[in-house]
């Protein structure tokens, strides 16, 4: 009896630990068709945008990494023919990546759209020119989370080499109480003296990284209000997950099922003596 109840226990402990967290999100983008613009959109915690640095239509569009013969085949990855990524932490690997988020290339080869809606790109490609001299890279794109959350990862996708990132392209930026807070740059990601150093990460052509989440917490914050992140060059991100800033009532809740049962062990404790 005393063990289950040890178990029990363990269970509640779990609840406790989980209402502290908050909830916890993975946005899943597959549901959208290969080419959808998406500025906008509600995607669960939070609505998309995009900046392009060399175009004013600003397109943030759906780009599915499972297909074949795109526009833009650095982005591609596992799929039905086979194959892995070719560079980062998920290099060698079958991981299905699924569905990223683009900023849309615009020029002379640019295919319009599939519907007079202009609501799908008809031939999806990210935009690549990088920074360098007075060019400013690709673009950025911003996630506005609907509530503060506690946690954010992302998984970037096909950035190459160091000449996509310095000190003011390559990056992605928290924001709290409207303000920028903390910018991580891609270099910090590969930087031995930076606190932001992953020894996993590994930049290059058809790359794709799962950068891990980084909490509130951790960057001194009580909540990540939103994020941008900055593309010095071609490249995508997508596989968001998103914890959410615990409530009060939740983690009380959790925590006085812990007491009851904690009492109840004592109780039976005291009953076997």
């Amino acid at each position: 009896m005393i063990h289950k109840t040890a178990i029990t226990l363990t269970s509640a402990l779990a609840v406790a630990s989980s209402a502290s967290a908050g909830w916890h999100h993975e946005i899943d983008l597959d549901q959208y068709e290969h080419g959808t613009v998406l500025n906008g959109v509600d995607l669960g915690p939070f609505t998309a945008s995009a900046d392009s640095f060399h175009s004013t239509t600003d397109l943030l569009v759906a780009f599915d990494t499972t297909q074949t013969g795109t526009r833009d085949r650095d982005l591609e990855g596992p799929n039905s023919g086979g194959g892995s990524w070719k560079d980062g932490n998920l290099a060698g690997t079958t991981a299905d990546v699924g569905t990223i988020l683009i900023i849309q290339e615009i020029n002379s080869s640019f295919a319009g759209y599939t519907d007079g809606s202009q609501t799908v790109v008809s031939r999806p490609d990210d935009e690549g020119r990088r920074s360098g001299g007075t060019q400013p890279g690709a673009g950025e794109i911003t996630l506005d989370f609907h509530s503060g959350v506690n946690a954010f990862g992302f998984t970037l996708i096909d950035v190459e080499k160091t000449g996509e990132f310095n000190n003011e392209t390559g990056f992605f930026a928290l924001f709290s109480d409207g303000n920028q807070t903390t910018k991580v740059s891609f270099a910090d990601l590969i930087d031995e003296n930076s606190v932001y150093y992953d020894p996993s990460i590994e930049f290059g052509d058809n790359s794709a990284n799962r950068i891990e989440a980084l909490t509130a917490a951790e960057l001194g914050l009580e909540q990540i209000e939103r994020v941008t992140i900055n593309l010095g060059g071609s490249g995508g991100v997508g596989e968001f997950t998103v914890t959410g800033v615990p409530t009060p009532s939740a983690m009380l809740g959790g925590l006085g099922l812990m007491a009851m049962l904690v009492s109840r062990r004592n109780s039976r404790k005291r009953c076997h003596a």
